[in-house]
């Protein structure tokens, strides 16, 4: 059984959860200004590693069913992201699935080439180190939620929400 100076040792500082940064780059002729992974890295309010799930394939036998791992899923992710003065984040995200899938050309559907980016969360160390990094490879947002304003609520900024697609993460553990 262990003590608690060998939890000490292996636990160390554990991970704090306000230490991450998000990073990506919008595609070229999005938003001039967007600021690609600086600006997300002031202002995305949190984030998530994301999640990832192996299926499952049940083979009946004789009134029983045995389990064999299928493909494995990667759930969507969402960050939120604080509004700016002049909304330019918003803006990126907006323009970014307008190229996309655009709200009046119907015609040009689909994710054409260099619509997809890479994005990475970072867990950090006090220090301002990284602890552990997540690469969502080839993401792109599938939809930018609200921007809510109401007269009655103070004290809060402005907030929305992105939901991002990807194919896969990739953990580039620097422990």
């Amino acid at each position: 059984m262990g003590t608690i100076d060998q939890f000490r040792e292996n636990f160390g500082e554990g991970q704090r959860v306000s230490l991450f940064t998000v990073t990506g780059n919008f595609p070229s002729g999005v938003v001039s200004g967007a600021g690609g992974g600086n600006l997300t890295e002031l202002m995305v309010k949190s984030a998530q590693f994301p999640a990832s799930t192996i299926g499952i394939i049940e083979v009946p036998y004789k009134g029983r069913k045995i389990k064999m791992p299928g493909d494995r899923v990667f759930a969507e992710w969402t960050a939120t992201v604080l509004v700016d003065k002049d909304h330019t984040l918003h803006e990126a995200f907006v323009g970014w699935m307008d190229q996309i899938n655009s709200h009046t050309d119907v015609e040009s559907s689909g994710i054409a080439s260099g619509l997809k980016a890479d994005w990475v969360v970072s867990a950090l160390a006090p220090d301002g180190g990284i602890n552990q990094e997540i690469t969502l490879v080839q993401c792109w947002p599938s939809e930018v939620g609200t921007v809510d304003y109401a007269w009655e609520t103070t004290d809060t900024l402005a907030e929305f929400t992105v939901t991002f697609q990807f194919d896969y993460w990739e953990s580039n553990a620097t422990s």
